[in-house]
């Protein structure tokens, strides 16, 4: 399995565009990508989305920094050491349909099987098991990271999104969701609960 996770300068990969990638080897979690890249000048940055990622425009659009196409590249010959490939994330649709997008855009064969895993409907559909009815916000799930980390057992350390933080929090998820263990020895101390 792979975990993704993207910050992104917006919510449309039509409009928006990619800032940051990581991602995680879920069997082999000492295998991790994470590269950042500059905002195209064609992409719009939406000035709300720096209190999730913190890039401010100035960084997101630096010239320094390598195009969407070279982080593009750099993924696909980083998930050459990969062996199961499977996408996996939290909310497996938003980041899917970024990469997607972006890969079609600069004429790269898009890497993945039709099929995915998302954190999300594994923990939904968990809490609906136990009894429990997932948290909604104006009449749908409102089970975002930060509560599925609850949920696990976990604090949440973050005061923005990093791409490869998340993955690898991500990964975590899954990995006490599937086994009831810790997977990350940073998150050894805090107890897997119970129901899990």
């Amino acid at each position: 399995m792979l975990i993704i996770a993207l910050e992104t300068s917006g919510a449309y990969p039509d409009k928006h565009g990619i800032l940051s990638l990581g991602a995680i080897e879920f069997e082999n979690p000492d295998n991790a990508f994470y590269e950042e890249c500059r905002l195209d000048d064609s992409k719009v940055f939406d000035q709300n989305t720096v209190q999730f990622h913190g890039f401010s425009e100035l960084e997101a659009r630096d010239s320094k920094k390598k195009s969407v196409k070279e982080l593009l590249q750099s993924f696909l010959e980083w998930m050459q050491s990969v062996k199961e490939k499977t996408f996996a994330a939290h909310n497996t649709p938003f980041d899917w349909k970024f990469l997607e997008w972006e890969f079609r855009s600069h004429n790269f064969l898009w890497p993945f099987n039709k099929r995915s895993l998302d954190i999300h409907g594994w923990v939904f559909y968990h809490q609906l098991k136990r009894g429990i009815r997932p948290i909604t916000y104006n009449g749908t799930s409102a089970l975002g990271l930060k509560k599925i980390l609850e949920y696990v057992g976990i604090r949440d350390p973050r005061t923005t999104h990093n791409a490869l933080e998340d993955a690898k929090l991500e990964a975590e998820c899954f990995h006490r969701l599937i086994f009831g263990k810790p997977l990350f020895e940073d998150y050894a101390d805090q107890e897997v609960p119970k129901y899990l």
